[in-house]
């Protein structure tokens, strides 16, 4: 075998080499963005669903009185003013991609109804 051929095949597994380096590392960067919008979503799934800071305006919105919920609308208290910065905060980490889209719906969508 001369040095070129050796050379030759020696630039061959190099290149395929890097090739698969490349193609791991991106298999790696998708999986962990993956995990991290994971766990974006648990966040947000805690702080709305398993604190009680917004346990009475759900309750008031999923209640089914009318008059509440436009009492509740009318009188623009501060609670409910947190409530929706809540889910505009999470339209904007979601259009950024930070979180995934489908994720989102699952967690905070109701049923028939597209939250984003």
């Amino acid at each position: 075998m001369s040095f070129e051929s050796v050379k030759t095949l020696a630039e061959s597994f190099y290149y395929f080499g890097a090739s698969l380096a490349a193609i791991l590392a991106l298999y790696v960067y998708y999986r962990n963005r993956r995990l991290e919008q994971s766990r974006w979503a648990s966040s947000f799934y805690d702080k709305f669903y398993e604190s009680d800071h917004y346990k009475g305006i759900r309750d008031v919105l999923d209640g089914g009185d009318e008059s509440e919920v436009l009492e509740l609308v009318k009188n623009e208290e501060a609670e409910f003013t947190d409530y929706l910065n809540f889910f505009e905060h999470l339209a904007i980490i979601a259009k950024s991609k930070q979180l995934n889209k489908d994720d989102v719906e699952a967690s905070f969508g109701y049923w028939g109804a597209p939250l984003l």
